[in-house]
């Protein structure tokens, strides 16, 4: 029980910084707007990822 609140508790804690990181990155490349047609591949990328990291966690 105490390994399942262990991995919970770091995985929240690395989707709130992912997002963190994220969301400044999302911020300073649209300001530039060289990458925004790339945008929506990154955005798919991260979905992808973080169900990965979801898809783990379950199976373990």
């Amino acid at each position: 029980m105490l390994s399942v609140m262990g991995y919970v508790c770091v995985f929240s804690f690395g989707m709130i910084l992912t997002m963190g990181i994220y969301s400044i990155f999302l911020n300073r490349m649209t300001w530039t707007n060289k990458f925004s047609a790339h945008l929506i591949k990154l955005r798919c990328a991260t979905a992808c990822l973080t169900m990965a990291i979801g898809f783990k966690l379950i199976g373990e």
